[in-house]
């Protein structure tokens, strides 16, 4: 009965440590936006930023500022690293044709990661939909209607960033876990035939 219970509880040990491989997560990039409007183009821009909580790209981060518009269209752009998603939230309302947000030279905690896919999640601060781009380490979406609009100051719109690894890493402390586990059922199996 004890052996049982070992053998179960070290059992448990391998399982875990099996589905504790290490997620890789997103943790810098170039963080870009451009609103476009009657032939005028102004610029967002912050390159190598960590991730951490908060907006990656804010209006303190105005590359080209355009004169002409009296009031720009603007909005932010946060990732959040726990569920690979990216809102943009818009700031000020503006009169515009075309909006652009991108992320460059994206590195990942793991080597090999690379982006396979990008979905909306909510949609809704400019009519129609976004055209989404990507390759294995940037990210583009561009918002362009069939005519002038302004940002609904009432809506987020968030993307869902999706990855994949072609060589998963596991943590160390994984490693330990499937050692101890090994380790265990074969001091047991060596008992028995003892």
């Amino acid at each position: 009965m004890k052996n049982r219970l070992i053998v179960q509880l070290l059992a448990i040990l391998l399982f875990l440590s099996i589905g504790n491989i290490a997620i890789a997560s997103i943790i810098k990039g170039d963080f870009y936006s451009r609103t476009t409007g009657w032939g005028h183009s102004e610029y967002w821009g912050s390159t190598g930023v960590d991730i951490t909580s908060g907006p990656e790209l804010t209006n303190a981060d105005n590359i080209i500022y355009d004169g002409w518009f009296r009031q720009h269209a603007q909005a932010d752009m946060d990732f959040n690293s726990a569920n690979y998603t990216l809102e943009i939230i818009p700031i000020t309302i503006g009169g515009i044709e075309k909006f652009e947000v991108w992320i460059d030279n994206i590195e990942f905690s793991i080597t090999g990661e690379v982006i396979t896919g990008v979905t909306i999640n909510e949609i809704g601060m400019i009519p129609g939909t976004p055209i989404l781009s990507w390759t294995d380490n940037s990210l583009h979406i561009t918002y362009e209607p069939s005519s002038y609009f302004n940002f609904d100051m009432s809506k987020i719109d968030e993307f869902q960033i999706v990855t994949s690894s072609s060589s998963p890493v596991p943590e160390p402390a994984t490693m330990v876990l499937f050692g101890f586990g090994l380790l265990g059922l074969a001091g047991i199996s060596r008992r028995k035939t003892a």
